[in-house]
């Protein structure tokens, strides 16, 4: 499912990384009662001359056609504005995707770099503790 989210990326997209985090079962220094498995991830690191109002209106129309629910607020940190969705995959595990511009030079008029993210809580038991 989190796979799919590719279909976010803008047009122009040329993708730098992309990293698939199965889950994995790990313990907070190996004490038992706090194992458990790690969330699945998906990530993409990607570059785009859209401007950031062209990639996140054609993220937010992606998104809402594909079932997320955009959350309240443009989240603004130092590298740059992002947006964050949720959706409900499975019974009651909702998985989460931000959309964020990473870095753009001051005065450049070269690509931007995007992150897109997504992540979900695993099958089981999840790790905890730590």
């Amino acid at each position: 499912m989190l796979r799919s989210i590719a279909v976010v990326l803008p047009g122009d997209a040329k993708v730098q990384l992309q990293r698939v985090g199965e889950p994995i079962w790990s313990s907070c220094d190996g004490h038992s009662e706090t194992g458990g498995w790690g969330d699945v991830t998906n990530t993409y690191e990607f570059t785009s001359a859209s401007s950031a109002a062209t990639v996140f209106a054609g993220a937010e129309a992606k998104m809402k056609i594909a079932g997320w629910n955009r959350g309240l607020d443009r989240d603004v940190k130092p590298s740059g504005p992002s947006v964050v969705w949720s959706k409900t995959v499975s019974g009651n595990v909702v998985a989460t995707a931000r959309l964020g511009l990473f870095n753009r030079a001051p005065g450049s008029h070269g690509p931007s770099i995007w992150d897109l993210w997504t992540s979900a809580v695993p099958a089981g038991t999840r790790a905890s503790g730590c």
